[in-house]
């Protein structure tokens, strides 16, 4: 691969160090690392109802633990060689380095479906290390960049095993590949990815087709049964290890019985095998029941279509379409199926579909939808001759504000000031913290470092006066109004009065902090009861929530005499940290 590829891998490694502060939505830390650093670091952390429910789990656990899991194993061994190296920063970085890492599969996945289907693939592999979706969202800990691996994965594996694709011909081999190794391959990957995510199903679901229709189209349908029914075995074997895995964790089967002589008996008993975990088909439960669709944010089934896409993969529509419809109108005029150039219905029905199917889930996340990116941008390079002057320009623009927009200002002032809250709590060990987090996405409670407490060290149990109050609680207020904020000061006010009171002798104090965007500043500035010390500004932080521009009395202004531009920032687009003076 060429120098420019080498240069965007570093500016991906790099990147990924630095780190981006954007944040871009809870699923990244909540459905990851929050669920890990408990368990292999012994860190306060917040587990949601989908990892804690007995009754209907919704998630895979080995997804977590082989990626965040295996990070902070990692640093939790380099402590011991390096005191201290686990930190905020650290918490947030290692987890990334192993994302970026898994990255590297796509680019050399591409490389060889370009070689593959004789595509420019030093253009090809430019263009998508050069994608801020690849460089923002495969380096995070979504399991949306880890669908996009497996889903590459199924590609190259069907375009190399197809009949139909005769590029793909070997030495030895005539078009047709799919033997054991290929089947159990395919087949593993397939049940992976559908655990991991039950919309990799959509993403699957003609590449599969493709691939069993050339066989049939090729070597008749007795054919296309036997290597169908070969993908059988390890499905179940795969199915089998998940479902024991999940059903482990959440406590519907337990190692006594995976003895040599209880294991038919496990299995073959009819209440075990009703209390196994399977947690696609609990998803599949959830998401269909209409009374829990009301808790999801809800977007028209058009969003994917008109925002999404667009969003993601916008240069690749504008300068690619034309020539992509081009070249399928050549398609229709020939009535020949042996000339029709199957590669680029392949690679578009693999765009189309997915998308399609996607957008008859009322939730839509541009994230969704970024496995498309791979047959995409295929289609783009097979058609896409030539790449012009204003393509170049057009792309370079488009995702460096992808990646300054994602990957650096919004929510951007989160991460850096749970990094300042985590250095606060690690100096003042004696402080009993209360940290307010008001109009801002869910804050990740790991990344504070702080070991688990017992429950005698939780708010309200004052009695013990033997108690270690180096005790950290986080009170997320989500987009709570007004209201809800100043009842939940009060509260800890109340509460901050008494414990002084029954501590008076000791070294103990209580220090409340609420975290706020800057446009809401006017709240805090001017306040009839409380009084707020603007400690420390987080920028640049953008809430979309919140919008900017508020009005602002003068009172309240923030200003930077020396620059302007700085001056909107501080009022606009910062993240704001104040202590209450009790």
């Amino acid at each position: 691969m060429n120098g420019v590829w080498q240069f965007l891998i570093l500016v991906r490694v790099l990147t990924t160090l630095l780190p981006q502060r954007g944040y871009i939505h809870p699923d990244e830390f909540f459905q990851n690392p929050e669920i890990t650093a408990e368990s292999v670091l012994g860190f306060d952390s917040y587990q949601s109802w989908e990892w804690t429910s007995k009754e209907i789990p919704l998630r895979n656990v080995i997804f977590p633990y082989a990626t965040s899991g295996t990070a902070f194993l990692i640093l939790h061994l380099l402590q011991k060689l390096i005191p201290g190296i686990i930190d905020s920063y650290s918490l947030l970085v290692f987890p990334r380095i192993l994302m970026a890492s898994l990255s590297l599969l796509l680019d050399l996945l591409v490389y060889k479906m370009c070689v593959c289907i004789s595509v420019d693939s030093e253009a090809c592999v430019a263009l998508l290390a050069s994608s801020y979706v690849i460089c923002v969202f495969c380096c995070r800990t979504f399991a949306n960049g880890l669908e996009c691996i497996l889903f590459a994965m199924v590609m190259l594996l069907v375009l190399k095993s197809s009949p139909l694709i005769h590029k793909c011909k070997t030495e030895g081999k005539k078009g047709f590949q799919l033997d054991s190794m290929y089947a159990g391959l395919l087949s593993v990957i397939l049940t992976v990815g559908f655990f991991l995510r039950l919309s990799f199903a959509a993403f699957i679901v003609w590449p599969m087709f493709f691939w069993y229709l050339s066989i049939v189209y090729h070597h008749g349908y007795m054919t296309g049964i036997k290597y169908a029914m070969s993908l059988i075995p390890g499905v179940v074997i795969t199915s089998l290890f998940f479902i024991t895995v999940d059903s482990i964790y959440y406590g519907s089967l337990e190692f006594s019985q995976f003895t040599l002589t209880n294991l038919v008996k496990t299995f073959s008993s009819v209440d075990i095998v009703a209390n196994l975990t399977i947690t696609p088909f609990n998803f599949y439960l959830y998401n269909t029941d209409i009374t829990k669709l009301s808790e999801q944010t809800l977007h028209p089934h058009i969003t994917h279509l008109v925002l999404n896409v667009p969003l993601l993969f916008c240069p690749l529509l504008i300068w690619g379409t034309p020539q992509i419809i081009t070249s399928l109108t050549n398609l229709f005029k020939t009535n020949k199926i042996r000339s029709i150039d199957k590669t680029n219905v392949f690679l578009l029905l693999s765009v189309v579909i997915p998308v399609a199917i996607l957008s008859f889930i009322p939730h839509q996340e541009a994230r969704f939808l970024i496995p498309v990116i791979i047959p995409l941008l295929l289609l783009f390079c097979k058609n896409v001759k030539e790449y012009s002057y204003h393509f170049k320009m057009s792309w370079v623009v488009w995702n460096i504000i992808g990646f300054m927009f994602f990957g650096m200002v919004h929510q951007g002032g989160l991460l850096p000031c749970m990094h300042t809250l985590h250095n606060l709590v690690k100096h003042n060990p004696q402080t009993n913290y209360h940290f307010i987090f008001f109009h801002t996405y869910m804050p990740p409670k790991h990344l504070l470092a702080v070991e688990k407490s017992s429950e005698s060290h939780m708010i309200g149990s004052v009695a013990n006066k033997n108690a270690t109050f180096n005790h950290v609680t986080v009170h997320d207020l989500a987009g709570a109004d007004f209201k809800i904020l100043t009842q939940t000061i009060e509260k800890l006010s109340k509460y901050s009065s008494h414990f002084e009171k029954d501590f008076e002798d000791e070294e103990e104090t209580v220090a409340i902090y609420v975290i706020s965007p800057s446009a809401l500043h006017q709240y805090f500035c001017i306040h009839d009861n409380y009084e707020f010390t603007l400690e420390d500004q987080f920028y640049f932080h953008l809430g979309l929530e919140d919008g900017i521009g508020a009005i602002k009395s003068k009172a309240c202004l923030i200003v930077d005499k020396d620059n302007d531009f700085m001056t909107f920032i501080k009022n606009d687009m910062s993240l704001n940290l104040y202590k209450l003076s009790t």
